[in-house]
């Protein structure tokens, strides 16, 4: 359910830092790749070991990463901010997929 919501309001996110719809659709589309490069290493790894809970405080710490550059950064950083974006997009799709057999 994060996954979705992360994936519907991001452009929105973008755009209101500044950005035209249309760059903001294209600023948006890395998340996407992001999200399933993340997937694949977080699901390899955790296939290999057995303590899920290392990976997930992992990747919950590139989440809090990402929304402490969304929050706190100044407006005209828009590169931090978009980075920020792509690690809380990161961190859903895998966190999702992680406690799925836990």
């Amino acid at each position: 359910m994060s996954s979705g919501i992360l994936a519907i309001y991001s452009a929105t996110l973008i755009r209101n830092f500044g950005y035209s719809s249309a760059r903001s659709a294209l600023l948006n589309m890395p998340s996407g790749a992001v999200s399933i490069v993340a997937t694949i290493i977080a699901g390899y790894f955790a296939g290999r070991q057995s303590n899920r809970w290392f990976w997930i405080s992992i990747l919950a710490a590139h989440a809090v990463l990402g929304s402490a550059l969304m929050s706190f950064l100044p407006m005209k950083m828009k590169v931090g901010h978009l980075i920020g974006i792509y690690l809380v997009n990161a961190v859903s799709s895998f966190l999702n997929h992680l406690t799925d057999g836990a």
